[in-house]
């Protein structure tokens, strides 16, 4: 208990023969009264041992919150990457299939560029691969390192408060370096070299649509082959207009801002 430690005569000061109930923040060193009012010690900052020894658990504990949080995470972050890499391979054949698909539409003569566009195509999938699996690796070993030092802290709470204001200044830093520099999931992108002849193939279903802006109504049905549709002005035809909330109507079974789509 706290009283017999203070009463162990290694508690006693050795100047003043006083006990040390007095902990002393700056140096983390156990005072006994009299030295607390010290000129060495005067102007630092002392607590009593069981109210120093509180304060350090609260800090225990939101550093044990803060360990579990980026836990959480971590195993988050490690699910993602474990189903991406089960499935890096798969996707990988796929993109090859699509482009030898390309290439069937096209004249012989493409023949090298093909073998170079699927050869390109395969070492950079490994590539990735690759990476994915250290990815995996890396964030494997954080999650074993965080529940190490969650348990330790957890550990620290329970020890006796001369002790956990002693070793309070290590395991604080090291649990807070161990919060540092946390692994996050790659975002890998598998790029293709160009198809010769690909975008004008492509642009060959592309289809315009003008309506005039105060006959197009809300209902307007589209085939099959129309996937978007756009309401405004032919500026051939039209003069130019002010925009209103009925002047724009759009469909579409998929949006983006960028990439390739095929």
């Amino acid at each position: 208990s706290l009283w017999l430690f203070l009463s162990s005569e290694e508690q006693m000061c050795g100047t003043h023969r006083e006990t040390k109930k007095i902990f002393c923040e700056v140096d983390r060193s156990l005072l006994c009264l009299l030295c607390s009012s010290s000129q060495e010690h005067r102007y630092h900052r002392h607590r009593p041992i069981e109210w120093a020894a509180e304060e350090h658990r609260e800090k225990l504990l939101q550093k044990m919150q803060s360990l579990w949080e980026k836990a959480c995470e971590n195993h988050r972050n490690l699910n993602v990457e474990t189903t991406r890499t089960r499935c890096w391979k798969d996707y990988v054949n796929l993109r090859l299939e699509a482009i030898r698909a390309e290439y069937q539409k096209m004249p012989a003569f493409h023949h090298e560029e093909e073998k170079h566009n699927l050869e390109m195509l395969k070492k950079k999938g490994k590539e990735i691969f690759h990476r994915l699996h250290l990815s995996k690796a890396k964030m494997a070993h954080r999650m074993e390192i965080l529940r190490g030092m969650y348990e330790e802290l957890n550990e620290m709470c329970h020890k006796p408060d001369v002790e956990l204001l002693q070793a309070f200044g290590d395991i604080l830093h090291r649990s807070e370096s161990v919060l540092l520099h946390m692994p996050q999931p790659l975002n890998p992108e598998l790029s293709a070299g160009p198809i010769t002849g690909l975008r004008d193939r492509l642009n060959q279903f592309r289809v315009h649509i003008t309506l005039h802006h105060e006959e197009a109504n809300n209902d307007i049905f589209l085939y099959e082959i129309l996937r978007s549709m756009c309401i405004g002005c032919d500026h051939q035809d039209v003069p130019y207009f002010t925009a209103t909330p009925r002047s724009f109507l759009a469909w579409g079974v998929q949006t983006f801002t960028s990439g390739k789509y095929y």
